[in-house]
């Protein structure tokens, strides 16, 4: 197979890497081949392929690896975006683990600077067979949320709002919001920022610090796996992101507390060994 005959990787909603059912059975059907001739060969006693049976349904979908970044990635990561356009966004995604659409569609009266919430209730999306995009009164558990950011992450928006405020009197009468008011998140004239700027931006920066594969939702990752070896409740953590049940977040988190498990029961081991002195 030439280098040019590989497929494109795609990922989808769900962040799982999907090939199609062409190039699944294609690859089958080599790996087949290949086994056989080993058999002929008598190099192993049989084609181990010979009953591998392709699903009917989910056709090469394949669960892509979570990549949340390290501390030292997530400096770097934050070093590299000083500047850009969407360096606040990308930020807030890193802060609060907010979904992308989440973010895209967030409006100021959802924030309450006083209480120092943000209400979660909406996203962006686009509107099918057009072109055009509107907010959906839904989130994608369609169930809204309240969460409660880190105090800096609140003055991080404060700052946003002001800077926003200035950039929409500089430009006047061609601050467009394309019927959609209110946004956090603008372009520099006032529109919603492209569904696939934040994708490919992102992708861009994190190759930069040597990250390949990374995807705007693996900035949400990151909050994730932070917030738990921060201390973070794993329940607390379900509520925060927004996931319709607890067992999807264990299913995909649970297993980067194990250092911090085993930390925990050393410091039980700790106070156990302390109590026995003490006696």
């Amino acid at each position: 197979m030439t280098k040019q005959a590989l497929p494109k990787k795609i990922y989808d909603s769900k962040n799982c890497l999907t090939y199609s059912k062409s190039y699944v059975r294609d690859v089958k059907m080599i790996l087949h081949a290949s086994l056989e001739q080993a058999c002929n060969n008598n190099f192993i006693p049989q084609n181990p392929a010979d009953k591998v049976v392709l699903p009917k349904t989910g056709y090469g979908h394949i669960k892509r690896n979570i990549i949340p970044l390290t501390q030292q990635q997530t400096k770097d990561f934050l070093k590299e975006i000083q500047g850009s356009s969407n360096e606040i966004a990308f930020q807030f995604a890193l802060f609060t683990g907010m979904r992308e659409a989440e973010i895209m569609g967030l409006q100021w009266h959802n924030i309450d600077f006083e209480a120092g919430t943000i209400l979660i209730e909406q996203q962006l999306k686009r509107d099918k067979g057009t072109k055009k995009y509107s907010i959906d009164k839904e989130t994608k558990s369609h169930k809204s949320r309240t969460i409660r950011p880190a105090p800096s992450v609140m003055q991080l928006l404060q700052r946003h709002r002001k800077k926003q405020n200035e950039m929409r009197l500089r430009v006047g009468d061609l601050w467009d919001t394309e019927g959609i008011d209110d946004l956090v998140f603008t372009t520099s004239t006032g529109k919603h920022i492209g569904v696939n700027t934040l994708y490919h931006s992102v992708k861009r920066y994190a190759t930069k610090i040597g990250v390949c594969n990374f995807t705007f939702h693996d900035l949400r990752h990151t909050f994730a796996v932070n917030y738990l070896l921060s201390g973070g409740d794993i329940y607390l953590l379900s509520k925060i992101l927004g996931h319709s049940n607890i067992q999807t977040t264990c299913n995909l988190y649970l297993h980067f507390t194990e250092d911090l498990q085993m930390k925990a029961m050393n410091n039980v081991e700790d106070l156990i060994q302390d109590l026995y002195k003490a006696q």
